[in-house]
C-alpha cells in the first residue's frame, strides 16, 4: 500500500511539475519568433507604435488596391510577401512582423498584436480603393480580430482555428486548459461580426491545426458570409507550396 501512495505521490508531482511549465513557459509553446532577412523585389519599411518599433516588408509599391499579410507563428513572412507580390502584380503587399520577431521590438503578446494589427490597418487604408487581409495559421487569429473591427474588402485565412484554448484542449485534455492559457485567440467569438466575403483554405492533411477546428471557425459566421477551400494532400506547412492554393486565392481576390 505505501508503494502504491508513493507512486502516486510522484505522479502527482509530475503532473503539477509539467503544468507549472505549461503555465509559466506558455508563450513559447504559442510564439516563435523568427530572424530578419532581406529578399529581391521586396522593400524593408518601419512603423512605431507605442514607441514600439515594428519591422516590415512592401512590395508592388504604388498600386491602387492592398494585400495585408498577417504571418503564421514561425513564418518567414519576407517570403509570404514576395510570393504573393509575384502572383499579384497589380497589389501592393505589405506584411509586418509580430512583436519580437525579425526586427521588431517588444514581446509578442495577443492583446498587443491586436494593436499593433488595428494601427497598421488604420495607416495604411484610406491610401488603397481595397484592400484584402490575409492571415495563417496564427495570423489568422490575428486577421479575425482585424476584420472583425475594421470594414475589410476581403478576408483570406489560411489554416485557421476556431481558438489556440480549443486546440490546446485536445493536446492537453489532462488540465483545465480554459484556465491556463492566456493568450486564447478566440476567433470563433469573434466571426459572427465579420461582414466581409471570406475565404477559409484548409490543409487536408493539418497535423497542427486539425480540418476540424476550422470547419467550427466556418459555422461561427453569419450564412453566406464565408467558405471554405480544402487544399488536397498537404499539411499545414506545405499548403502554399501547392498550385490549388494560389488559385483558390485568385478566384477569390481577382475581380
Amino acid at each position: 500500500m505505501n508503494l502504491i501512495k508513493y507512486l502516486v505521490l510522484i505522479l502527482l508531482i509530475a503532473y503539477l511539475v509539467a503544468g507549472t511549465v505549461l503555465v509559466v513557459f506558455q508563450r513559447d509553446f504559442i510564439y516563435y519568433p523568427t530572424r530578419a532577412i532581406s529578399l529581391a523585389g521586396i522593400s524593408d519599411v518601419e512603423l512605431f507604435h507605442e514607441d514600439i518599433r515594428l519591422a516590415g516588408h512592401v512590395a508592388n509599391d504604388g498600386r491602387n488596391s492592398l494585400i495585408l499579410y498577417f504571418g503564421g507563428n514561425a513564418e518567414q513572412i519576407a517570403h509570404a510577401v514576395q510570393d504573393l507580390s509575384q502572383r499579384f502584380p497589380g497589389f501592393t503587399v505589405v506584411g509586418f512582423h509580430y512583436r519580437g520577431y525579425s526586427g521588431s521590438a517588444g514581446e509578442p503578446r495577443e492583446q498587443e498584436l491586436y494593436g499593433d494589427a488595428l494601427y497598421v490597418f488604420d495607416k495604411l487604408v484610406n491610401s488603397y480603393d481595397r484592400t484584402i487581409v490575409i492571415g495563417r495559421s496564427l495570423g489568422s487569429g490575428v486577421a479575425t480580430y482585424l476584420a472583425s473591427e475594421r470594414e475589410v474588402d476581403s478576408l483570406v485565412l489560411v489554416t485557421p482555428f476556431d481558438s489556440i484554448t480549443s486546440i490546446a484542449k485536445n493536446a492537453y485534455w489532462f488540465y483545465p486548459v480554459d484556465w491556463m492559457i492566456r493568450d486564447k485567440f478566440n476567433s470563433l467569438s469573434r466571426a459572427e461580426k465579420i461582414q466581409s466575403p471570406t475565404l477559409l483554405l484548409v490543409a487536408e492533411k493539418d497535423q497542427i491545426v486539425p480540418p476540424v477546428h476550422s470547419q467550427k471557425l466556418l459555422n461561427g459566421f453569419a450564412p453566406g458570409v464565408a467558405k471554405i477551400a480544402t487544399i488536397k494532400g498537404t499539411s499545414h506547412n506545405t499548403i502554399s507550396e501547392h498550385g490549388d492554393y494560389f488559385a483558390e486565392l485568385q478566384n477569390f481576390i481577382v475581380k
